[in-house]
């Protein structure tokens, strides 16, 4: 059974999923602009494929260093899974940094429960957040889960709030001076902020419009499932389940704010849905009679397996 499978964390698990995605990376760019006369872009695709294993690696440590989810690889399933549903993603190459750099801001946001070095964690997080933010502006957004999550920290102190404006600031005057370096002029200041736009024409793709779909559909059924299980969090774990659906609400929002919608600005929601998803499939009710037990995993069972159907069959073949 595929429960049984995504149960156990093995290196070996995490090993498949690295292949699958790198599979997906290469079937997805030979379909599209590979060139295989040209070496600098065979070493520039390996290159990318060496990222993508390295996001993942990434995303499945922050999941084990913060205790995020349980003993299992769920988590790196469902992102490895999201991520394939929507291809278009390898090839946006400013939508794949700018995520790239919020989950390392995610890595330090997520860590601050912890109040070890909070000040270090604080400016780290904010950094990473402005150089991601010059790939994608909108990703200043991503600052209000961090201020939240500086405000349910212990030992707060109000001067912690300012540190991610020092942070921008630091990454904004390196920036500006390097720009002004090699172009001598500010001009790409100007086109920094896109333009908002709600077309979602590229959606009529019926591969798109499917993959999205269930995408949306399982972020919807897992969200609510975890606000209604609320309650029966201990009150110290509350907090942490809150932020992660602020987060999840946030990285939305900057995925409207891509000016060209073509599936890819949903690489954003991907992360904290991945986290999301994997926490509904990985609860078990066991107040519940053992029927119920058996009826609910074989119904998670059908769902996993529904997801890797849509991947194969809408995207791949």
């Amino acid at each position: 059974m595929l429960t049984s499978f995504l149960s156990k964390s093995r290196p070996g698990n995490l090993f498949i999923f690295a292949t699958i995605l790198v599979l997906g990376y290469f079937i997805s760019v030979l379909s599209h602009v590979f060139s295989p006369d040209a070496l600098v872009q065979i070493l520039k695709h390996l290159a990318m494929a060496g990222i993508c294993i390295l996001f993942l690696l990434l995303f499945n440590f922050i999941l084990e260093k913060n205790k995020i989810t349980g003993q299992n690889i769920y988590g790196a399933f469902f992102f490895t899974i999201y991520w394939l549903m929507f291809p278009m993603i390898f090839l946006e190459i400013n939508i794949f940094f700018a995520n790239f750099f919020l989950l390392l801001a995610l890595r330090r946001m997520l860590s601050l429960g912890k109040d070890t070095n909070a000040a270090k964690k604080i400016l780290d997080a904010g950094v990473w957040i402005s150089v991601a933010a010059l790939f994608h502006f909108w990703c200043f957004l991503f600052l209000i889960p961090l201020w939240i999550l500086i405000i349910q920290k212990p030992n707060r102190h109000y001067k912690q709030l300012l540190m991610p404006l020092i942070s921008i600031f630091m990454v904004m005057m390196i920036a500006t001076s390097t720009i002004i370096i090699l172009k001598g002029s500010l001009s790409w200041f100007r086109n920094w902020i896109p333009p908002l736009s709600l077309d979602f024409s590229a959606y009529n793709k019926s591969s798109l419009l499917i993959s999205s779909t269930v995408f949306f559909g399982f972020i919807i059924w897992t969200s609510m499932t975890k606000l209604m299980r609320m309650p029966k969090y201990a009150l110290n774990e509350r907090p942490k389940q809150f932020s992660l659906l602020n987060i999840l609400l946030i990285t939305t929002l900057i995925a409207l704010g891509v000016p060209t919608k073509t599936g890819a600005e949903l690489f954003f929601i991907i992360p904290p849905a991945a986290i999301v998803t994997s926490h509904f499939f990985e609860e078990r009710s066991l107040e519940k009679p053992r029927r119920t037990q058996k009826a609910e995993i074989w119904f998670k069972e059908i769902l996993l397996w529904f997801l890797v159907a849509t991947v194969f069959s809408f995207i791949w073949l």
